[in-house]
């Protein structure tokens, strides 16, 4: 399972699973995948980090993503990962190539300072 934001500007920011410092994370406390039927709340209890509001505000898109296989991307997203059209095809891609399943589901979220 991965969430991310996609901001207004194109940009994407990975908010599930991270560690404190934000950089991808599957091992210990934070990241760890739920149990089936459990809700994942974030920030998850116990993890230090903090989700934050920031510019550019508008019309945010929190999706998310669930593949049997791992998929492969940079921990903290960079260069053209970041940008939210890319990331998009290159896991759709990803995660329809591979054996298992995948789905995605995204929701739209109104930011605003």
């Amino acid at each position: 399972i991965y969430l991310y934001n996609l901001d207004p500007a194109g940009n994407a920011t990975l908010l599930y699973p991270v560690d404190a410092t934000g950089r991808l994370a599957r091992e210990g406390q934070c990241g760890a995948l739920p149990r089936p039927g459990t809700p994942l709340i974030l920030p998850e209890d116990g993890c230090s980090y903090d989700l934050v509001v920031t510019a550019p505000y508008g019309r945010d898109r929190v999706w998310a993503v669930a593949a049997e296989t791992p998929l492969t991307f940079p921990p903290d997203l960079e260069g053209d990962w970041k940008k939210t059209g890319i990331l998009v095809n290159r896991l759709r891609t990803q995660g329809l190539s591979a054996k298992g399943g995948y789905a995605e589901a995204e929701i739209e979220v109104v930011t605003a300072p």
